[in-house]
């Protein structure tokens, strides 16, 4: 069986799409577990009217707000399943996602993970030609110095193998299936493989509205990104020191969202100036 686990916050607008694509899979071995994470709009009451009867969806509900991190640990011990898929909750699966991911894992038994190409898309499949299939280099390397290689929704987990690794890190705002895959690579040295050359089997929405609070999103994001850069200094000194110094990638790209939302008008100069003092303060 396969367990698909999607953390949910006020996104009643999307998780229609999302399930109705989960519903329409080729194959019937999944169960998808979803926990809301104390909304404030009527998530809760959508997710239940759309999954109303259905009993390979099971919605979760905390009671105060904690984060994803802490929504995908509850997923991954409720969850059933031998091998784990974790969706946003408005990503979108292609009809055989499931089936082709699950095919090439019972091929490749010695994997702990695949990865998969993830297309991406605006408010409609087929409205961007993107897809996050670049899967060349180091991975280790590109993580560290945040050049991502894959997404959070491009891997298909065996259970066994989050379980080993005591899941995600609840710690982190942002960044936090970033630093997931990344000290799995560091210090788990999980078997995977990636599969470029597969089609896109899910789809990842680019959406602006995911960006309320500019000055709130950087503030969060530079916490992260600092947090990030100080557990795995400590992490590479224990296991490959030489690749301590890819870590300023990460560091820069602290100040290139600054500027980047300064840029777009996602922050005002003075809030400029405060983010600036703020990672000064902190790096």
């Amino acid at each position: 069986m396969v367990s698909i686990i999607i953390p949910i916050f006020n996104k009643s607008e999307y998780i229609k799409q999302t399930i109705e694509s989960i519903k329409k899979q080729s194959c019937n071995n999944w169960e998808c577990l979803i926990i809301d994470d104390f909304s404030s709009d009527n998530s809760v009451e959508v997710v239940e009217y759309l999954v109303k009867g259905n009993n390979q969806f099971k919605l979760f509900k905390n009671s105060e707000n904690k984060g994803a991190n802490f929504c995908r640990n509850i997923g991954v011990n409720k969850s059933k399943g031998d091998c784990i898929i974790f969706l946003d909750a408005d990503d979108v699966l292609v009809d055989n996602c499931i089936s082709s991911r699950l095919e090439i894992l019972v091929k490749n038994k010695e994997l702990d993970f695949g990865v998969f190409p993830v297309g991406t898309f605006y408010n409609k499949i087929g409205d961007s030609n993107y897809v996050w299939n670049d899967f060349k280099g180091n991975h280790v390397d590109r993580f560290l110095c945040h050049d991502l290689s894959w997404l959070i929704c491009s891997v298909m987990w065996r259970k066994k193998s989050i379980v080993k690794s005591y899941g995600f890190c609840e710690e982190f705002q942002k960044m936090q299936d970033v630093e997931f895959h990344t000290r799995h690579l560091v210090q788990h040295n999980s078997k995977y493989e990636t599969f470029s050359n597969s089609k896109a089997d899910c789809f990842y929405r680019i959406n602006s509205k995911r960006i309320i609070n500019g000055f709130d999103f950087c503030i969060k994001d530079i916490s992260s990104k600092i947090l990030f850069v100080n557990k795995f200094n400590s992490l590479l000194k224990k296991y490959n020191p030489k690749k301590i110094r890819l870590l300023t990638g990460t560091v820069f790209e602290c100040l290139n969202l600054i500027f980047n939302f300064h840029k777009k008008g996602l922050i005002n100069k003075q809030e400029l100036e405060k983010l600036l003092l703020f990672f000064s303060n902190n790096d």
